[in-house]
């Protein structure tokens, strides 16, 4: 239920960018992150109507991993007014919310990383440049 009711999901499943869901931007374990059937893709991402960006890490192997989420690599981070142009042109720092526990966790430069028990997940909310 806490996932089903959950806000930030909330507002972004029911958006008005209807039929644009998370997708997929590094799949399986494979070094380069290609696709591999044995492996769901582990790290989706979507935009909200307001322009934030939804960003959800997988951890789909056996015991506890990390799973790091990096701005660099996050397509909706590379276009629009979430290009980090603002910061000099680096990897741009955010204004991030936790998706389970909706504490905002502030300016954040670079990326999260969270260690994920087996089968887990861990997802931010990406807000404007800082």
């Amino acid at each position: 239920m806490d996932v089903l009711k959950n806000k930030a999901l909330l507002a972004f499943s029911q958006d008005k960018l209807i039929g644009q869901p998370a997708t997929p931007y590094k799949w399986g374990i494979n070094p380069d992150w290609t696709f591999n059937y044995t492996n769901p893709a582990e790290y989706w991402s979507g935009k909200y109507g307001n322009g934030d960006v939804l960003v959800l890490a997988l951890n789909s192997e056996l015991g506890n991993n990390t799973r790091t989420i990096s701005w660099k690599e996050v397509p909706e981070l590379n276009e629009g007014k979430l290009n980090g142009a603002e910061n000099g042109g680096k990897e741009g720092a955010y204004e991030v919310t936790d998706v389970w526990t909706g504490r905002i966790l502030g300016c954040i430069r670079g990326g999260v990383e969270r260690v994920l028990e087996e089968h887990d997940t861990f997802g931010v909310v990406v807000g404007g440049a800082c």
